[in-house]
């Protein structure tokens, strides 16, 4: 829908880089291993790439810590290698911070922890620089967003009901996810927003 509608589709950098034109970013939350079995193969063959923001301190689990059933979230996430993997494809990988927390319960030096070490954990991971942030639940405050330029973050995103504002350090995303009427929804959403 996106490419017929005119977009490039390329990571959440290069889209938020640019001024202006008809470009559009597909991230993926969390890092889940279908990101690199399904997404990366799938958008490859269309000519895209997308942002894989991962939970540093999770990498490699079999199930994330924040899944609260066996059925609610039965893919495991991403390794290291896999990560280098789509890395080297021309994917981004971005930070969700170091636990999947909402960061907007944390004291400012807990907040700084979580997207100081993320960053870290990547950068080591991919041998180059992070500067993407999503924030995990889409909740941030102020102090937020002024850690996350102070710790090296260039922008970071939020999502469209969470107070993205459009400005660096709150860039609104649209949640594609769901299933049945949500999903239907959702792609509602998008279409009325591309026009």
């Amino acid at each position: 829908m996106l490419q017929k509608a005119g977009y490039r589709l390329l990571t959440a950098t290069e889209t938020f880089a640019l001024a202006s034109g008809h470009a559009a970013a597909l991230t993926f939350d969390d890092g889940y291993a279908d990101n690199l079995e399904i997404a990366l193969p799938l958008l490859q063959s269309l000519g895209a790439r997308g942002t894989v923001y991962v939970v540093a301190g999770e990498i490699g689990r079999s199930k994330p810590s924040w899944s609260r059933g066996a059925d609610e979230c039965p893919d495991r996430l991403l390794t290291a290698d896999e990560l280098r993997q789509i890395h080297t494809a021309g994917w981004e990988i971005g930070s969700h911070c170091c636990r999947h927390v909402r960061l907007s319960k944390l004291s400012e030096p807990a907040q700084r922890d979580e997207l100081q070490r993320s960053k870290e954990i990547i950068e080591n991971l991919v041998g180059g620089s992070v500067t993407s942030l999503a924030y995990p639940y889409g909740v941030f405050f102020p102090v937020t967003q002024k850690l996350a330029a102070e710790v090296g973050y260039t922008h970071a995103f939020t999502t469209a009901n969470r107070g993205g504002d459009g400005t660096t350090y709150a860039l609104k995303r649209h949640s594609l996810g769901g299933y049945g009427f949500r999903s239907l929804r959702q792609l509602l959403k998008l279409k009325l927003a591309i026009r």
